[in-house]
């Protein structure tokens, strides 16, 4: 436990800290491959206004004031220089300046990254096979905060899950948080952190341009599901936080961080 202690800092004796994992989606076109679910874990007491100043800053210091007050940082928009980040405002070294300085928030704050996902092809579902992968992709991120807090966190510490107020979104999250109540959706790899025992109530929905740390968790799914397609042209964001990875994709369990 002490290797990773950093994450958040360590509990005053009898507290029950409580931490937030927020989570956001990737891959929710058809032609991709694969349904992740990625996000970051925070200690609303110790990080969350540090987290939230950091990004108004570097809002400040790399947005145009015309813009700063409507900006989200939506990083589909920023690597393709679409919708708030046209590439007639934005040059390509702009945007990957942005979403580097995004990527270097888990090191910077010592928090860690989840990431979990599955293969829709393999997925197997006969009806409809795209909303059950995001379901069970929610799922197996929500296992890998439970995982970080069993394996790296005091037995007293709790943490809330946040995603963002879509429709889409929040239908995958219920549906797919409401799984891991039902033994019978089990599967060997994830039924020893089963059931779950250190995340609090229901997953909570707010809108992201109402938590700047939900598009932290946006920059970490959209440069995860290209890397996990073989894309190494983002390469050079992922590195940014690799290192805080605790949880990558095995498709149905929880597995450690990539190999270096």
């Amino acid at each position: 436990m002490g290797a990773l202690r950093a994450f958040g800092g360590a509990p005053l004796a009898g507290d029950n800290m409580s931490r937030f994992a927020h989570l956001d989606e990737a891959g929710t076109s058809a032609a991709e491959p694969h349904a992740i679910v990625a996000g970051i874990i925070s200690n609303p007491d110790q990080q969350w206004k540090a987290l939230q100043q950091y990004l108004s800053d570097m809002a400040d210091d790399l947005i145009p004031a015309d813009l700063r007050k409507e900006i989200i940082f939506h990083a589909k928009d920023i690597w393709h220089g679409t919708g708030k980040f046209p590439k007639e405002r934005f040059s390509r070294e702009r945007r990957n300046l942005i979403l580097q300085e995004i990527a270097k928030i888990p090191k910077k704050f010592a928090v860690p990254v989840i990431v979990g996902g599955i293969e829709k092809s393999k997925s197997q579902f006969e009806k409809r096979p795209r909303e059950l992968s995001y379901a069970i992709a929610f799922g197996l991120a929500a296992v890998g905060v439970e995982y970080f807090l069993r394996e790296y966190c005091e037995q007293s510490e709790i943490a809330t899950l946040i995603a963002e107020d879509v429709p889409e979104m929040r239908r995958h999250a219920k549906e797919g948080y409401d799984r891991l109540q039902e033994p019978e959706h089990w599967n060997p790899e994830t039924a020893p952190l089963l059931p779950l025992t250190r995340i609090v109530e229901t997953p909570h929905f707010v809108e992201k341009k109402d938590s700047s740390i939900l598009q932290v968790a946006d920059t970490i799914a959209f440069v995860s599901c290209r890397i996990i397609r073989g894309k190494e042209d983002v390469r050079f964001i992922f590195d940014e936080f690799r290192e805080n990875v605790i949880v990558w994709p095995r498709w149905s369990a929880v597995q450690a961080r990539p190999n270096d």
